[in-house]
């Protein structure tokens, strides 16, 4: 009896852990990511344009389905659906109505079944479609934009024919994910990983609980280890306490002076922007080292390519700043940080990385209430790439790969590129971005951008539900419009942006709104502090001791004249910022006229190459492999 409870256990442990053992894909697929929370739904895929080809490993016998999803729900997606049964795989394309809930089947299928298998306990079915969309409104397009995958399973296979709304999945089997298809950074190749010669350095925060605030910005003072030699860092990534992970909005670490006058302070912490505990601050800003943002993953440096550290007379002290969005106002002891794999084999290229976007602090980034659409810009203008590059001996930089940031308003942000006046295709082109998420994307191929060339990030909001003006800050509420550039060969280029020329905003409001004078109520303390309630109309008299906000708030808004308002403020002189660890510039800051397009990029239209229809649903499902 003993003997046969033995053997049952073993039995058991076996059939669970078989479950549980991921399998092996059919081939080397460019991507994989998981979709789900419970890492139970894997999905790998691969780019062959003008087709994508798909490979779902889902732990469950019954049938599987992902969809492209508008917004993240269920409602005008389009989906498939596949399951195994009776020896044989079945796969079909549908959509999912306006009003969502069950999704019927499409007039057309244009997905192409390739293979399928249940094995251990997983469902495994495999099948491509065209980047285009070839289906009027049942079919969405895959493109550079983060892409809203749906993913949903049920524990057992259609009990009819097809799929009907009685075979519905458990609520914990469903879900969606942001992701990017067409511009994810690969995997590290699996050589890399096994080199002998890598190492690892952490950069974390101290877990001392801080002031509670909805937003909070802190600040640590941190020096770099001692090492015998030039090394090369060739991924960077983040971590995160896992019980911080809803807090920590993004991470950015700077170079400090090569020498700081008081290193007393190296291990302390404090707010960067509220008091002067931590002056060292405000001298490490803006010279980026990395950047981290809100579902982005690890950062992996091309073959060729390695952000230095070690190198004689560089700086050794850094400046690790953590923004936490706190809503709920918790208290918070938290230790994440920043973590690089660095090696002594050094590469052909040093990397450098710049933001790039609008200068967002106050009232010159100025977004409308109510609006579904207003947008802003910043520029890199060639004055700036051109003046570094020349201190550089070169005449061209290659970018490798770019992190979009905004905030809460965020819809769709643009990095555009410029050559004597005319638009190349843009750089980067997220037409559906998510706050959520905020990946760094390969640029592939590496873009060139020689001298004379521009860029320029075109950032899009929706304010929609919201009252008063959202103006350019550091809270979550507020708004940003930035780019961070990872490029080689580096040079002296950290920040490179612009914004409408001071005093600019306050002037076309006060034509809309009827004033002409606004004077700030008190004195305005910190960054924090800057808002349209601080400023009071003192002219005309007739609407004096007004709030700003408060003529803001009840003036009329037409989108008519928020797009005028855009126009202008993108239209007019811009005060830019052009800054690096190395320049030799009276000042960084200077004030010129607006970049000028002569001509704008016009994509090309993504069609179906040839009607792709008609391919059958089912087909003989492969044996498990041993």
């Amino acid at each position: 009896m003993k003997l046969l409870l033995f053997v049952l256990v073993i039995f058991t442990l076996k059939k669970y852990a078989a479950f549980a053992q991921e399998i092996e894909p059919s081939e080397d697929f460019q991507y994989v990511e998981y979709l789900d929370p419970k890492r139970q739904f894997r999905m790998f895929w691969k780019i062959n344009n003008p087709h994508i080809t798909f490979e779902l490993h889902v732990q469950t016998t019954g049938w599987i389905g992902i969809g492209i999803s508008p917004n993240g729900k269920m409602a005008n997606s389009d989906i498939v659906v596949g399951w195994v049964k009776d020896g044989r795989v079945h796969l079909t394309d549908r959509f999912s109505p306006p009003y969502g809930g069950y999704p019927p089947m499409d007039r057309e299928e244009n997905v192409e079944l390739l293979a399928g298998r249940e094995c251990d306990g997983f469902t495994i079915i495999k099948f491509r479609r065209q980047l285009a969309a070839c289906e009027d409104y049942h079919d969405r397009p895959i493109t550079d934009a983060t892409m809203r995958m749906l993913y949903a399973f049920g524990v057992n296979d259609p009990r009819l024919s097809d799929l009907f709304f009685t075979d519905k999945h458990r609520f914990e089997n469903r879900g969606s994910k942001s992701v990017l298809l067409l511009a994810k950074q690969p995997a590290q190749p699996r050589e890399v990983q096994e080199d002998p010669s890598l190492e690892t350095l952490e950069l974390r925060n101290d877990g001392i609980e801080f002031p509670v605030d909805s937003t909070y910005y802190k600040c640590r003072l941190l020096q770099l280890p001692i090492f015998p030699s030039k090394r090369h860092i060739i991924k960077m990534e983040a971590i995160i306490d896992q019980e911080n992970l809803l807090n920590v909005h993004h991470m950015l670490l700077y170079y400090c002076p090569p020498v700081l006058k008081n290193t007393n302070n190296v291990g302390r912490s404090a707010s960067c922007y509220l008091d002067d505990a931590l002056p060292e601050a405000s001298r490490c800003q803006p010279q980026l080292m990395y950047g981290w943002a809100v579902g982005s993953g690890p950062t992996f440096l091309p073959d060729k390519v390695g952000l230095p550290i070690g190198v004689p007379g560089e700086p050794t002290f850094i400046l690790l700043e953590t923004h936490y969005d706190n809503p709920a106002q918790r208290v918070i002891r938290d230790t994440s940080g920043v973590k690089f794999t660095y090696t002594s084999k050094l590469r052909v290229y040093d990397a450098g990385i710049a933001q790039v976007g609008s200068t967002f602090i106050g009232l010159e980034l100025v977004v409308p209430p109510n609006m579904e659409s207003f947008q802003i810009s910043g520029d890199c203008d060639n004055s700036c790439l051109d003046l570094t590059l020349d201190q550089a001996g070169i005449d061209h930089i290659n970018l490798t790969s770019v992190l979009l940031h905004s905030h809460l308003a965020g819809r769709k942000m643009k990095l555009r590129h410029v050559r004597n006046g005319t638009e190349l295709p843009p750089i980067a082109d997220d037409q559906s971005y998510d706050f959520d998420f905020q990946e760094t994307r390969t640029i592939s191929p590496e873009r060139v951008v020689q001298k004379g060339d521009a860029l320029q990030l075109v950032c899009d909001y929706s304010s929609r539900g919201r009252q008063g003006f959202i103006k350019g800050g550091f809270r979550t509420t507020d708004e940003m419009c930035l780019s961070f550039v990872l490029y080689y060969p580096r040079i002296a280029l950290d920040f490179c942006a612009s914004g409408p020329a001071r005093g600019s905003s306050l002037r076309l409001l006060g034509g809309i709104l009827g004033y002409r004078n606004v004077q700030p109520i008190s004195t305005i303390a910190n960054v924090f502090d800057i808002g349209f309630d601080k400023f009071i109309i003192t002219e005309p008299r007739a609407r004096a001791n007004t709030t700003l906000d408060a003529a803001i708030n009840s003036y009329p808004w037409t989108k008519q004249v928020a797009d005028g308002l855009s126009a202008a403020l993108r239209g007019g002189p811009q005060d830019r910022i052009c800054s690096g660890m190395a320049q030799q510039t009276s000042s960084p800051r200077y004030t010129t006229d607006p970049l000028k397009i002569d001509e704008a990029y016009l994509p090309d239209e993504n069609f179906c190459v040839a009607p792709f229809s008609g391919f059958a649903k089912d087909r003989e499902g492969e044996t498990c492999d041993p």
